[in-house]
């Protein structure tokens, strides 16, 4: 089976309340704890098919313990669902059933939904509704235009989704209260859309709540539409670098 998340399939959390975390309240720190209740809430509806990304990591290499070298193991991150969750082949060939891998800030995925025909990655972005701040990180532009890539070489589009679980909190004394939750669909943002922060390592930045969701196309055309709006960045990036730190230069090169 598939799923699809709508508001309405989270209705249980809305009185959600989290213990404020020692320190500062600043995004991991108030983030992994409304991360960890949506993986133990989606744990519980849907046991057999959700899973952190090292957890899934793990059993996949369990059970396929015939496979010895990174080679091997690579083999079974075909398509562009094993490129995204792949953590590449140093760590691969690193791997044993006594070092397995553990929980990375970096992995793409928060929390995974495995299934037969659309596995899905999801991420939760959790903000602090009191405070004004910018967007925050969602995924390195140039991985999504690896990403995408990957869909229009394998035609594999349909074969994942990518959701955004954006969560809006506000401090209540001792306690993070949860506002509001609200699902998009990166298939569904129109790419034009989509900023590039290239002064945060070629992040791709945006509100959930806010983000739009009136992309129609397929996933191929928007891997295509992704991939136009990434490089029209890096050349309008490249002619302010040549401007700012070239350009001024090049006139001593006749010297």
């Amino acid at each position: 089976m598939s799923i699809k998340f709508e508001k309405k399939y989270f209705d249980e959390l809305a009185n959600l309340k989290i213990n404020k975390p020692q320190g500062q309240l600043s995004g991991h720190n108030s983030g992994e704890p409304f991360c960890d209740e949506i993986y133990n809430f989606l744990k519980k509806k849907n046991n057999n098919n959700i899973f952190k990304q090292y957890e899934y990591l793990n059993k996949l290499l369990k059970q396929n313990s015939s496979k010895k070298t990174a080679q091997e193991r690579l083999e079974l991150f075909k398509g562009t669902f094993g490129f995204i969750i792949n953590r590449g082949k140093t760590s691969l060939d690193k791997w044993t059933p006594e070092a397995m891998f553990e929980e990375k800030q970096n992995d793409t995925a928060d929390i995974l939904f495995i299934d037969d025909k659309v596995n899905t990655i999801i991420d939760v972005k959790t903000k602090n509704i009191s405070k004004k701040g910018q967007p925050p990180n969602i995924i390195s532009a140039y991985k999504m235009a690896h990403i995408a890539e990957s869909i229009i070489n394998n035609n594999d589009g349909n074969k994942i989704d990518i959701n955004y679980i954006g969560i809006d909190w506000e401090l209540n004394g001792n306690f993070l209260d949860l506002k509001e939750i609200v699902i998009r669909d990166l298939f569904k943002i129109t790419p034009e859309k989509i900023y590039i922060n290239w002064a945060a390592a070629l992040q791709i930045q945006f509100d959930v709540s806010t983000i739009d969701q009136n992309y129609t196309k397929s996933k191929k055309d928007w891997a295509s539409d992704y991939l136009k709006t990434y490089i029209k960045s890096v050349q309008n990036r490249k002619k302010i670098l040549d401007k700012k730190f070239i350009n001024p230069f090049l006139y001593l090169l006749d010297h």
